[in-house]
């Protein structure tokens, strides 16, 4: 189980938590109290030092969420992988080229997205070539495609 936590630790998965409870928490700024008058009755001190509460019990939820999920994936690591796979995948991932694989997969990820949409999708026109191609009664085929695919892509 220590290796899966090593593995789970070397991924940051802290650093990249961070920003999505940034995003659930938030950061407001003081309030306008006067906009709100009859939900506080002019109490700015109350209004404030709610939301100052609020995003002190969210982050402290956030952090024990993130001790929690930790303890998740590092337990279905365990599961998934034998010792030496971990071990394996400890020694990549705490190494330099493995840090900057990690750190460098979302560059990778937004860069590439444009590849992957480019070819997942197959023209009726290809489509129907391919499948007729595969059936003996070529002409009718071509009919059948060209009637049930007009006007729509799949």
């Amino acid at each position: 189980m220590e290796l899966a936590r090593r593995l789970v630790a070397a991924f940051h998965m802290k650093d990249q938590y961070e920003s999505v409870v940034k995003a659930f928490v938030g950061d407001r700024p003081q309030v306008d109290c006067a906009r709100e008058t009859d939900v506080n009755s002019g109490d700015c001190t109350l209004v404030n030092e709610v939301r100052k509460t609020i995003r002190s019990v969210k982050n402290s939820w956030a952090a024990e969420q993130l001790e929690h999920q930790s303890e998740g994936y590092a337990r279905v690591y365990a599961e998934v992988f034998t010792e030496q796979e971990l071990a394996d995948q400890v020694a990549f991932f705490e190494s330099r080229t493995g840090q900057a694989v990690l750190e460098k997969t979302p560059l990778l990820l937004s860069r590439t997205k444009g590849v992957l949409a480019s070819g997942a999708k197959i023209s009726n026109a290809e489509l129907t070539s391919r499948v007729c191609a595969k059936i003996t009664k070529r002409t009718e085929c071509l009919k059948y495609m060209a009637a049930t695919l007009r006007g729509s892509e799949p």
